[in-house]
């Protein structure tokens, strides 16, 4: 109660203090239910830290100029990790998520939307994940990092986040105290080599929504997946992030093609990883595949393909990037609720 108690001065400090001081109910929860902050480690590209110029140095012979230099950024996708507790937590977590505020739709640069639900069976395989990997998160596609920054700066990021009223925002402190293990955890990625369609052409079936336009939840049942997302996690080795970005760069592939293929990108981790006992297990890669698809239907349709034709070629016709790379890569599985979608797609 005591603990309560000190939660509620804060928040209603903060919402006294104006949108600048309250970023958000984690800023000022984590001193109260998460104790100090978790020590940083860098997860290094070819640059070191993730976000630092691209080394300067001469490349080696037979490699091109181009080889040591980091791509542009095309999209920012910021991901919001969370672990629910059991019972009827996840269904009243998408709930609140279906009943928020949101002006996402209105702000520049807004491109694409979905709360990511993990899917712990795809190919009738289960699939075994490592000990605390989220089992929700939400993903949002931005064309860039500043268009991002002036939604979380202005007032339609407060209006998401229980509006800075007092009420508003111990409601939502109830919903992480009730729903939720532990404090969410964000991370925001360079998008690379961004390819969608328009979202007329998407063959995303949205669920039922409510006159003004959003999900209908009950908070009883899970909702229905509108979308299906696939990701392949890897740790590029020191010095080897500039030559797997041109490998994904220069390959070839059919993948808009395919029925049912929503988007796709290759994003680079920004900022730092963590490390100790808040870290989360995906904190250790640095770079990911994303395909959206609109069903996992579609998905497990192109997968087989793919792999029915990568059985036909030679060994050693198409050369891996799993020589850049520390280990093995890692996929994970997402279905996607409550998607917004803009009209020329990711």
């Amino acid at each position: 109660a005591m603990r309560l108690c000190m939660v509620s001065l804060l928040l209603i400090q903060g919402a006294r203090m104006g949108a600048n001081a309250f970023a958000s109910p984690s800023v000022l929860l984590r001193p109260a239910l998460a104790g100090a902050a978790t020590s940083r480690r860098s997860l290094s590209t070819s640059a070191g830290p993730l976000g630092v110029k691209a080394s300067t140095a001469a490349p080696s012979q037979g490699e091109s100029p181009a080889a040591e230099q980091l791509l542009d950024a095309e999209r920012f996708v910021v991901f919001n990790r969370f672990n629910t507790r059991g019972g009827g937590a996840p269904a009243a977590f998408e709930k609140r998520w279906a009943t928020r505020k949101s002006s996402l739709a209105k702000m520049e640069g807004f491109r694409f939307f979905s709360l990511l639900r993990r899917v712990d069976k795809v190919g009738g395989v289960d699939k075994v994940y490592e000990e605390g990997t989220p089992d929700y998160m939400s993903m949002t596609v931005w064309q860039d990092k500043e268009c991002f920054g002036k939604w979380r700066k202005g007032p339609a990021f407060k209006d998401a986040h229980g509006g800075g009223t007092v009420m508003g925002v111990l409601d939502a402190v109830w919903g992480v105290i009730t729903e939720l293990q532990k404090m969410p955890a964000t991370s925001g990625w360079d998008g690379l080599i961004p390819m969608s369609v328009p979202s007329k052409d998407s063959k995303i079936e949205l669920g039922e929504r409510s006159d003004i336009g959003m999900p209908v939840a009950d908070g009883e049942a899970l909702l229905g997946a509108e979308c299906f997302v696939a990701m392949n996690r890897m740790t590029v080795a020191a010095g080897n992030g500039p030559m797997l970005e041109q490998h994904w760069k220069e390959r070839e592939t059919t993948l808009s093609q395919n029925d049912g293929f929503v988007g796709f990108t290759f994003m680079r981790k920004t900022g730092d990883g963590k490390k100790g006992k808040k870290a989360l297990p995906d904190d250790v890669y640095d770079y990911s595949t994303m395909t959206v698809w609109a069903s996992k239907a579609h998905f497990e349709a192109w997968r087989a393909k793919h792999f029915a034709e990568k059985d036909k070629k030679p060994a050693g016709a198409e050369g891996g990037f799993g020589k850049y790379l520390e280990g093995k890569p890692s996929a994970i599985y997402w279905e996607g609720t409550q998607v917004l979608q803009m009209e020329g797609g990711m």
